[in-house]
């Protein structure tokens, strides 16, 4: 009677467990079978598991052996691993230890390489028919034993290319960033099986994602969690039975925050297109954009809800962006950025990002436009910004550019029979050498990939470069007339070499200048005013965002010349630089003052209530869009009363709805 309740119990959980979608092929094994099953515990590879901690009612240890055991079994890639051995517990069908080894099963095949081809939710064992103690479990692999060495070798291949444009030395979130963008760059999200294999379990693997570039949120959750532990970062998926979906929680600096690559690709099959209001979020932001299930769990089976969570960056620089943000060397981020008013301009800015804060220095590169183009809103689709080189390249709806210290030169553009058959630009990657655009008649509608070698163009960008420099540096001729002009008066040398007291990039400027004067100064001696009228020649100086000179000069005929010199570089702070030379003909002297005085722009406390006062002048006026548009760009600074009056939107952060909302209210006054 006992043996047939046994038995009936083990179907019934077996039937159960295939229901709540794990399927399980069960045979009996005797007694005597289960006494020459005991293994011994040595792997030929140890893997740190510490991150499992204790699953169900094992402990930490137990865990992380029975975590060793199977990988081990995976890696080898045996039909049937033994989990009965000394140093482990027993496992019954009847209780907690069946599920705590499920979930450690689907930890090992999600977490780590050798399970790319091995189903996670699928597997069969054998168990004792009297004891009903499990004696071995059998993995379910996604390939035949003949193609499975190819197979697993071509997925190293792929993962090896995702991983291999991460730097060592970017720091945890530059990382997760990178290879969110990746992701979305080469695969697609689609809710309906594509092609016949996609009706098995393919289309919900990481394998599968791979093989077909497609898949659903569980094969893209899975993908992202291998990738990222590729580059050392604790990553994790997150299943919700009362969502329906799946996603990953990525550890940073001891720190959880969620990540949703499904939700990033907003517009299947236009690589380059990518959404970033589920990356890096925390579980309260995450919660605002639609996922309101509270059963939020780990693939080990434990609830999110013991992690510690972090929000540093729930308002990151990439929060407004609509394409790939692209890598350029160190911290530097390129992103291209929708302007708030007009809808067919976008700003290419460049991102300093800080590790340690999480935020970001900002700097506007240049502004792109797609002329009015009804086909072509760059809140849809705005252009996608590559680095090959250390050029930056962008797109516009049917044209290609690049730019060189801020100046955009043309590259190539769209023939008339292209646009009229495939449509305009709707995304863009870069691979290697390669630039990859897509062409389609509008954003959702099938594009068609197209690509440049970028190697043909490397002659027109360089000299288009070397034109550049060229205006900027003075040449050999006119050194050479310095020199000679230098011995002609002593007076005017001395003057030469007080002036050289601004910065480098000034002293460079100031040379072109002396030459002029000392040419002058050849010509006639007596003509002080002339000489001095040719010292005012002065380049600006360009830092962060734009210079302002203004020149003064005043000649009396007493032969005593005062040249005042006024730079203004403005970037967050503001710097002036007085440059006093006062030249005395008779004694042949000269005296030279320098005043250096620095102010940094800052914002009054606000103490204003007023709903979109932004300035703390208790009404809102074309000032407030003004603080507010250099806000959202990081050259302003909100206090935080001046925060709450400009949320708009009721949505706790201060963002482009806003600055909308108040552009609206401003028209109203």
């Amino acid at each position: 009677m006992t043996n047939s309740i046994k038995k009936i119990a083990a179907v019934f959980l077996s039937a159960c467990m295939a229901v709540n979608g794990m399927a399980f092929t069960t045979s009996a094994y005797e007694d005597e079978v289960q006494a020459d099953s005991v293994i011994s515990m040595q792997s030929e590879e140890t893997i740190d598991f510490s991150y499992l901690n204790a699953v169900g009612m094992f402990t930490t240890a137990e865990t992380q052996k029975f975590a060793q055991l199977i990988y081990d079994g995976i890696r080898n890639h045996e039909k049937s691993i033994n989990i009965v051995s000394d140093e482990l517990p027993p496992v019954y069908l009847n209780d907690l230890s069946f599920e705590s080894l499920r979930s450690i099963y689907q930890s090992v095949v999600s977490g780590y390489d050798v399970g790319i081809l091995t189903k996670k939710n699928s597997w069969a064992y054998n168990h004792n028919v009297e004891t009903l103690q499990v004696l071995a479990i059998m993995p379910t692999y996604l390939v035949d034993s003949s193609e499975y060495d190819a197979e697993y070798n071509a997925m190293m291949q792929v993962l090896d290319e995702a991983t291999a444009g991460v730097d060592e030395n970017w720091s945890e979130a530059e990382k997760a960033l990178y290879l969110y963008n990746w992701m979305i760059e080469e695969y697609y999200y689609t809710s309906q099986p594509q092609k016949e294999e996609d009706k098995n379990e393919l289309f919900y693997t990481a394998y599968g994602v791979i093989n077909n570039g497609h898949g659903v949120c569980e094969g893209f959750s899975w993908l992202y969690t291998l990738l990222m532990k590729r580059v050392g970062v604790n990553c994790q998926m997150i299943i919700s039975k009362e969502a329906n979906h799946s996603w990953n929680a990525v550890e940073i600096d001891g720190e959880w925050y969620y990540v949703d690559v499904t939700r990033g690709d907003d517009y299947s099959k236009h690589p380059g297109i990518v959404n970033y209001s589920r990356f890096l979020k925390s579980r309260r932001e995450l919660k605002k954009t639609g996922i309101t299930s509270d059963d939020w769990q780990l693939v080990t089976g434990a609830s999110v809800y013991n992690l510690i969570g972090g929000d540093r960056y729930d308002n990151a620089f990439w929060n407004n962006a609509r394409t790939t943000i692209a890598p350029a060397g160190g911290h530097t981020w390129i992103a291209v950025i929708p302007d708030e008013v007009d809808i067919y301009t976008s700003w290419i800015m460049k991102y300093e990002f800080d590790p340690e804060t999480g935020e970001a220095v900002s700097e506007s590169l240049n502004s792109w436009s797609s002329n009015g183009s009804e086909l072509y809103d760059v809140y849809v689709v705005p252009a996608v910004p590559v680095v090959w080189n250390d050029v930056v390249f962008y797109c516009t709806h049917k044209e290609f550019f690049f730019l060189y210290q801020k100046q955009p030169f043309w590259l190539a553009n769209l023939l008339d029979y292209e646009i009229e058959e495939f449509g305009y630009i709707y995304g863009m990657k870069l691979r290697g050498d390669k630039l990859y655009y897509y062409l389609s008649k509008n954003v959702y509608a099938p594009p068609t990939e197209f690509v440049l070698d970028l190697t043909i163009y490397e002659d027109t960008i360089q000299s288009a470069i070397d034109q550049m420099n060229a205006q900027t540096t003075p040449t050999e001729e006119t050194t050479t007339t310095t020199e000679e002009t230098t011995t002609t008066t002593e007076e005017t040398t001395t003057t030469t070499e007080e002036t050289t007291t601004t910065t480098e990039e000034t002293t460079t400027t100031t040379e072109e200048t002396t030459t002029t004067t000392e040419e002058t100064t050849t010509t006639t001696e007596e003509t002080t005013t002339t000489t001095e009228e040719t010292t005012t020649t002065t380049e600006e100086t360009t830092t962060t965002t734009e210079t302002t000179t203004t020149t003064t000069t005043t000649t009396t005929t007493t032969t005593t010349t005062t040249t005042t010199t006024t730079t203004t570089t403005t970037t967050t702070t503001t710097t002036t630089t007085t440059t006093t030379t006062t030249t005395t003909t008779e004694a042949t002297t000269t005296t030279t003052t320098t005043t250096e005085s620095t102010t940094t722009t800052t914002t009054a406390p606000n103490f204003s209530k007023v709903i979109g006062d932004a300035d703390g002048d208790e009404m809102i006026g074309i000032v407030d869009v003004i603080i507010v548009q250099k806000y959202l760009l990081g050259a302003e600074k909100l206090d935080k009363q001046s925060k709450v009056n400009v949320d708009l939107t009721n949505d706790g952060q201060v963002n482009a709805f806003d600055l909308a909302v108040l552009k609206r209210m401003l028209l109203n006054v």
